[in-house]
């Protein structure tokens, strides 16, 4: 994950088109993992995975060119017989965040680094539905927060929530309630 997005964050400096892969749901028997980032840039170029095989193939093919697009979720499928196809020793469903990362997005993922470089527990929290599909929100056990998911009453609750998913080590999808609405949130415990 911390190549992904030194990488992610570096394109900017050079002025390169660049998304951020995130998975935020897998079913079954999938390579990927909770900390899995990969920078895909518009030249096809990647850093980080999520995965391998067809499904990082999938991902890379969908982010490619993407980083002027609006964020969105990318389902991924792999049957038993996909996966043999592929040489690989597992199948199921995995759901992708696709995300060109621009100036406004930069922040939380700038504030990840700095936790992770201080070894400071933290939540990350992104919207997965609505008009803030791929807002996120980074908040440190320190009380530190960087980034939005668009409504303040919605980022409170997720503040209300660190020692929660922290306790817990959550990484899943919740559908959190707020004086607004409802909006289904990634939570991950970083």
């Amino acid at each position: 994950m911390i190549e992904a997005l030194k990488a992610v964050l570096a394109a900017e400096a050079a002025g390169r088109g660049r998304c951020l892969v995130t998975p935020v749901a897998a079913e079954g028997s999938l390579p990927t993992g909770r900390l899995a980032r990969m920078a895909v840039f518009a030249d096809g170029s990647s850093v980080g995975t999520v995965g391998g095989g067809r499904l990082e193939a999938d991902a890379t093919d969908a982010a490619t060119g993407a980083h002027d697009q609006p964020p969105r979720l990318l389902e991924i499928s792999l049957t038993a017989r996909d996966a043999m196809e592929d040489g690989l020793l597992c199948g199921g469903h995995a759901t992708l965040l696709v995300e060109p990362v621009t100036g406004d997005g930069e922040a939380p993922l700038r504030h990840i680094l700095e936790l992770a470089g201080t070894h400071t527990a933290a939540v990350e929290a992104v919207a997965l539905d609505g008009p803030h599909l791929g807002s996120r929100l980074v908040v440190g056990v320190d009380g530190s927060r960087a980034g939005t998911l668009g409504e303040i009453q919605l980022d409170e609750t997720v503040s209300d929530l660190v020692a929660e998913v922290l306790e817990d080590d959550t990484c899943e999808t919740r559908t959190l309630e707020w004086p607004g609405g409802a909006t289904a949130v990634f939570l991950n415990a970083l």
